[in-house]
């Protein structure tokens, strides 16, 4: 006998059966215990961006205005739009390998007239992306259906959606199967307003327009609430009355606001986005203020047609620019995400992740992924490939003043389903998802499938799995030998 966990059996009478929420692959991982009682391996994975996917081949003829994307569910593709300084409209198809990204050849959705401020979503029934924008004097609103086959796209009829039409911003209706444009109307006093679309074929048809706040507003937004089945109207407008949102239902092919609209803050501002939290049933909102330009989110519950904002949230005491919000749904993240630009308008384009509870959010670390740059002058749509978790992210490196090569990097969104007092113990075998296999709790000695150890080092659980001497992690007991923990009780 050379060691003191010889004294002890494995488990030392600590050994408790539990079924798997998930495959543990082996003996000796540690694991967590879910809200049902189950225990599930633990996971999670670092903020990082992949390597740049650049679109196009030349710089001077790729020199690039408003960018946006979105992700096409039924090809398995990012399909971006973005606008040339030539004032052609073009559309690349991004594949996504590892967590890199790579386009397919540019394909022409407008030949001319500089559309811009735009806006795409991806209609699931359908099976087609939108792309929604304005004409060079901002004065007709448009929109194009497009078809993706392998690494390439092709465009319908375009549309008018709007004759009078500026910032258009698109979302898709998953009850309803249609997509919904909230957009300024600048021939009605600019009120912020609604249409509803239907696609059929290669074409987009719009039905009669809504006006959600009868008053003069600059700019909006638009969001989906999947747990209500309704829309989510977001505008901005001058001081005292700041930036609100209003939520829409559609019906058909109109879309109507049986509430009132409500305001997340009196500030002025420009650039709401809100997008709904399906994890904690939560709006998450932000908007560009006027007079700071800090980074501002808010949190909202919904009851009825009825808004509860939390309080304002700085997540960046600087300039953030031009913010968009998406919400990374994927299992075991549930986490939002925000793109903007600091340092002023053609700063860094830069992200930054938030988990929402009750009515506030705790945010991760900002992450710079792009130079100096002006993503897109006025867009920076984002978009959450489905099949892997990642999140496209746009942006266009400034040349002395003109922002070359639209570019695409995917993001992965930080999460770890360990906490401060969820873990359990450690798998004394594999256990194959919703088998059920014995694990040796905190308060026993685990001493199966560790090696390499220690003796009398602490020993953490890290955010991946792993179980090594980093305090990062969080702390499950003492190394008895190189091949037992003692899972102190009190850890």
């Amino acid at each position: 006998m050379t060691n003191l966990s010889d004294l002890f059996p494995a488990g030392a009478g600590k050994q408790v059966s539990f079924v798997a929420d998930g495959a543990i692959s082996a003996a000796g991982k540690p694991v967590v215990l879910t809200a049902v009682g189950k225990v599930a391996p633990i996971a999670g994975a670092d903020a990082a961006y992949g390597s740049v996917g650049e679109i196009g081949t030349s710089a001077t003829t790729e020199n690039t205005q408003d960018m946006a994307c979105t992700y096409d569910a039924n090809a398995d593709k990012i399909v971006v739009c973005y606008r040339r300084s030539s004032g052609a409209g073009y559309s690349a198809v991004g594949t996504v390998s590892g967590t890199g990204i790579s386009f397919g050849t540019p394909v022409e959705f407008r030949s001319s007239g500089s559309p811009n401020k735009l806006s795409m979503t991806y209609d699931a029934n359908a099976q087609k992306v939108v792309v929604a924008y304005t004409n060079s004097g901002n004065t007709y609103l448009y929109a194009k259906v497009g078809t993706v086959t392998g690494t390439s796209i092709s465009w319908g009829a375009e549309s008018t959606i709007d004759s009078f039409g500026d910032w258009p911003t698109l979302a898709y209706d998953v009850n309803a199967q249609k997509v919904v444009c909230a957009f300024i109307d600048d021939g009605n006093s600019s009120y912020p307003s609604a249409y509803v679309g239907a696609i059929a074929g290669t074409g987009i048809s719009w039905g009669a327009q809504t006006v959600y706040k009868s008053l003069g507003g600059n700019s909006v937004g638009c969001g989906y609430d999947s747990t209500n089945q309704t829309m989510l109207c977001a505008s901005t407008h001058a001081a005292s009355t700041g930036a609100g949102v209003n939520i829409g239902t559609v019906s058909g092919s109109s879309i109507s606001f049986g509430g009132s609209w409500q305001a997340f803050t009196t500030l002025f501002g420009y650039y709401p986005r809100c997008q709904w939290d399906s994890a904690n049933q939560r709006i998450i909102a932000t908007y560009q203020n006027d007079s700071d330009q800090y980074g501002r989110a808010f949190i909202g519950s919904v009851s009825g047609t009825t808004i509860t904002w939390g309080s304002e949230i700085v997540f960046n005491s600087a300039a953030s620019y031009r913010p968009w919000v998406i919400f990374n749904s994927s299992a075991g993240v549930n986490k939002a995400y925000f793109v903007y630009n600091t340092v002023g308008s053609s700063g860094p384009a830069t992200g930054i992740t938030a988990t929402v509870s009750g009515l506030t959010a705790t945010f991760d670390t900002a992450v710079a992924y792009g130079a100096t740059n002006n993503v897109g002058a006025t867009t920076n749509q984002p978009a959450l490939d489905t099949s892997t978790g990642l999140i496209a992210s746009l942006y266009a490196p400034d040349a002395g003043g003109y922002y070359f090569m639209p570019s695409c990097k995917m993001f992965t969104t930080p999460y770890s389903n360990l906490t401060a007092t969820n873990f359990i113990g450690i798998s004394d075998a594999a256990i194959l998802d919703t088998a059920s296999g014995n694990v040796t709790i905190k308060g026993g000695i685990a001493a199966t499938g560790l090696t390499s150890l220690t003796p009398g080092s602490d020993y953490y659980a890290q955010d991946d799995g792993t179980i090594t001497t980093a305090t990062a992690g969080k702390k499950i007991g003492k190394a008895m030998s190189a091949t037992s923990i003692n899972l102190e009780y009190q850890s």
